[in-house]
């Protein structure tokens, strides 16, 4: 018999888990009793109604682990194993029932302190991942520790037969969660788009959802779903799931689903990079902070650009097969120690242009996406550039999926240095260029930007031999003046077509702070 004792009044995330673990043990004919804080609701009980045992209120740690182990004796029971899941339970309840004969299993996401024989942490954060738990519990501890370890319902695990996406949004906010400032996101887009089908999961401690009920009664595309376990049914078949980061961080890796996701806990503060191992691209921390306006427009653009979002989820380096809770079952039963981690397998980068044996130059693409921000946003590289605030999120994600630039990377032993792009316009009837580069590390110098735009001018003197190059330098920018000037850039006359060109085509950029250069077609050589 395996015990649980699980922290039921933070979140619905601790039972679900647990519940699903429980399920595997019950498949291979191993009792189970739950010990949670409240009656769960009824439909996310299947087959564990005679398991779940309610611990009274207002014992400390230690009385709670006497009153459990009273209460199993009373029953003629005796756990092999206690499975302990919560964050308000400290080692004083794993001390208080571990003994020779017990294990004790611990399920984590927090990378705390624990007396236990057992740590269950799906949590990815890349190489360390599997460092989490150094010095923090005994050698002796068997640590399950990554994405494989995620305890999911049996659906994530069978074999996923290809269906296709639908022109559809899934809200979620898990087990609960204030759907306020959701609804209103909610109602925007529907004002906007008819065709938008929009299905909305409302956990059983969900609150503010008197609005979203009378939005079902007016929009036959809302669709409100109630009374659901299981979600897998719904994530196959969205086009782009929108909620809280937590255990559907998994359930979307399992089933290949894009996602934009917020935080609303603390334990769902992730590092993005970790994320994007996983095929997530798209979270934003502060995202209900955002005008409605501007939520509504990002969620449209990324699903109106689903195939490439969905590019993004298939190519995740770190695989999520759904088979965690009976992957635990069985090494729990057959008493067997974690397998060797396995490093992920490097994600394929487009053909290269190699300019020395460790600088490489290659075409930007949308797994850069985030990284490409990050660069942009770098406090050494804003003040140089037109629009000198920070770019949000969402700004950066809309204008990601409809610009025409063509971007590259110059990259050392696969660190990116600086991003340089340009772009081709007609004016006047004449064609001109635009681009630009910025530095992605501290490591960038002149000789970097020297070989970057030479090669730009070259490339794109052979696609646009009779197009003019503009450009608008910031006057303090010595650097980069001095750059252009040895590449035949030349000051643009006041009044000239060339002047009313950078005027269109640089709003923001003013002549007293900015200087006006123009390369012209028959000196690009």
């Amino acid at each position: 018999m395996i015990a649980f004792r699980i922290d039921s009044l933070c979140g619905l995330g601790h039972f679900m888990r647990c519940k699903w673990l429980a399920l595997a043990l019950k498949e291979q004919g191993v009792k189970t009793i739950l010990f949670v804080d409240n009656q769960p609701e009824p439909q996310l009980c299947e087959k564990l109604h005679q398991d779940i045992v309610i611990v009274p209120s207002g014992l400390t740690e230690t009385q709670q682990a006497a009153w459990c182990n009273e209460y199993l004796a009373d029953e003629g029971l005796t756990p092999s194993h206690w499975v302990i899941d919560g964050y308000n339970f400290s080692t004083q309840w794993q001390v208080a029932v571990k003994t020779p004969q017990v294990q004790v299993v611990v399920i984590d996401d927090l990378a705390r302190v624990h007396e236990a024989d057992w740590v269950i942490d799906a949590k990815w954060q890349g190489d360390a991942t599997f460092r989490r738990y150094d010095n923090k519990v005994s050698n002796n501890t068997k640590r399950l520790l990554g994405p494989k370890y995620a305890l999911l319902a049996p659906q994530y695990g069978q074999p996923k037969a290809q269906l296709e996406r639908q022109n559809s949004l899934l809200f979620s906010l898990g087990g609960g969660g204030d759907w306020s400032k959701l609804t209103e996101v909610i109602n925007y887009m529907l004002n906007h788009d008819e065709q938008l089908m929009i299905d909305v999961i409302i956990g059983p401690y969900a609150t503010s959802t008197q609005k979203l009920k009378q939005l079902s009664e007016k929009y036959p595309n809302l669709r409100l779903i109630t009374g659901e376990s299981c979600l897998y049914q719904y994530y196959v078949r969205c086009g782009l799931f929108v909620g809280a980061l937590g255990t559907s961080l998994y359930e979307l890796a399992a089933t290949k689903t894009s996602a934009v996701t917020f935080s609303i806990a603390d334990n769902q503060l992730n590092n993005q990079q970790d994320l994007e191992q996983l095929g997530h691209y798209f979270h934003i921390p502060d995202l209900l902070d955002n005008p409605v306006d501007e939520i509504a427009s990002t969620l449209s653009t990324l699903l109106h650009h689903q195939v490439r979002v969905n590019k993004l989820v298939q190519s995740a380096v770190v695989k999520v097969d759904g088979l965690g809770a009976q992957r635990v079952c069985s090494m729990l039963l057959n008493n067997d120690g974690p397998e060797k981690p396995q490093p992920p397998k490097a994600r394929h980068t487009p053909a290269s242009i190699q300019f020395t044996p460790d600088l490489t130059l290659r075409p930007v693409q949308d797994s850069d996406i985030n990284h490409y921000l990050n660069a942009r946003n770098r406090p050494d590289n804003a003040w140089r550039m037109t629009i000198t605030q920070q770019i949000s999120q969402l700004q950066h994600y809309r204008w990601w999926f409809s610009n025409q630039r063509a971007s590259f990377v110059l990259e050392s032993e696969g660190e990116a240095l600086l991003y340089v792009w340009h772009q081709q316009y007609v004016k006047y009837d004449q064609q001109y260029l635009i681009g630009g580069w910025f530095a992605a590390s501290d490591k960038v110098g002149f000789v970097h930007a020297q070989l970057i735009l030479d090669w730009q001018l070259k490339e794109t003197a052979k696609l646009w031999p009779n197009a003019h190059w503009l450009a608008v330098i910031n006057k303090e920018n010595k650097f980069v003046n001095l750059l252009n000037q040895r590449a035949g850039f030349i000051g643009v006359t006041e009044g000239s077509q060339e002047f009313a060109s950078i005027l269109e085509l640089f709003p923001d950029a003013k002549p007293e702070q900015f200087n006006f250069v123009v390369k012209f077609a028959d000196n690009n050589t």
